[in-house]
């Protein structure tokens, strides 16, 4: 009985080794373009990515610290963390603003952008955040810490670096 597993084992260990070396799974996709496409299709929903409606990330982030040495706020290690935690749950998909990642946040939403780069006091999403425009984000009560605001004015303030 033992031995059925072992057999088991080595025939599907032969298969795969045989069709890896008729590159068989290679040529299953032309290439990682259809198998995101097919992908998508099997996925849909608010929100999805796709070449047609999604910029492409940056090539160079900017840096995180200024040449004197001071730290800046990083959009990757400051910002997008504070909209992962208190702000997807609505602008993931719902709400006519998509907060996922910096393109869609610079996009801005079904009532025009959020963020002036260096201007905090002219950005709705500070505004929101504050509380000075209604309905205040995130809603139902819950804020953000004065950290978590103080780094998204400070973040606003230094031109909105994709950082």
């Amino acid at each position: 009985m033992k031995n059925r597993g072992y057999l088991r084992f080595a025939g599907m260990f032969v298969t795969c080794a045989i069709l890896v070396a008729c590159n068989f799974f290679s040529s299953a996709f032309d290439s990682a373009d259809d198998f995101i496409d097919q992908m998508n299709d099997q996925m849909p929903g608010p929100g999805m990515m796709s070449r047609d409606n999604y910029p492409p990330p940056a090539v160079t982030p900017a840096p995180t610290t200024t040449p004197g040495g001071s730290a800046i706020v990083s959009y990757s290690l400051d910002i997008q963390p504070i909209f992962d935690r208190a702000c997807i749950s609505c602008h993931g998909g719902q709400g006519g603003l998509y907060l996922e990642s910096f393109d869609y946040l610079m996009a801005g939403g079904a009532n025009g952008p959020v963020v002036v780069p260096g201007n905090p006091n002219a950005s709705e999403l500070v505004k929101r955040i504050q509380g000075l425009r209604q309905p205040a984000m995130p809603p139902g009560g819950g804020s953000l810490n004065s950290t978590e605001v103080e780094a998204i004015i400070l973040w606003i303030g230094a031109e909105s670096p994709n950082n």
